[in-house]
């Protein structure tokens, strides 16, 4: 039995969650996240004016909104505090987060979050994130 799961049948076990939903007259979205590949990072990355930088310290995690660009398959993270600053020090790996793009125009996807996961390089006011995954998730 799955704990706290929803997904039961008249029966009491352990329905797939897909199953669940389409016996219940719900849609089921296959793509609650999308990969992205580094090729691809640009292209999502437009229409979307800022980002959050997640990094965590010992007492927990802290958010600054950024600009970003791309630079040479890294992300170039502008007007970094300094909080962040010492966070990156003591712990490199960092989350960064774009919300969904502000025009949706012809992109299936333009409604979705960008989430990046990478390793960031402290270079003063600035972060250079090296990307190591990347996902693109639907809205709830």
């Amino acid at each position: 039995m799955v704990s706290g799961c929803r997904c039961r049948s008249a029966t009491g076990s352990h329905v797939p969650e897909r199953d669940w939903f389409a016996s219940n007259g719900r849609a089921y979205v296959e793509d609650m996240s999308v990969p992205v590949g580094s090729d691809s990072i640009e292209q999502h990355i437009l229409g979307r004016p800022f980002a959050y930088v997640i990094s965590m310290s010992t007492t927990g995690a802290h958010v600054i909104a950024v600009q970003v660009e791309l630079w040479e398959g890294r992300l170039d993270c502008s007007r970094v505090g300094s909080s962040t600053r010492r966070n990156v020090v003591d712990n490199p790996i960092v989350t960064v987060v774009f919300p969904p793009a502000r025009d949706y125009g012809d992109d299936e996807y333009a409604s979705y979050s960008l989430l990046v996961d990478g390793e960031a390089v402290n270079l003063g006011d600035r972060l250079l994130v090296e990307i190591r995954n990347a996902v693109l998730h639907r809205p709830a």
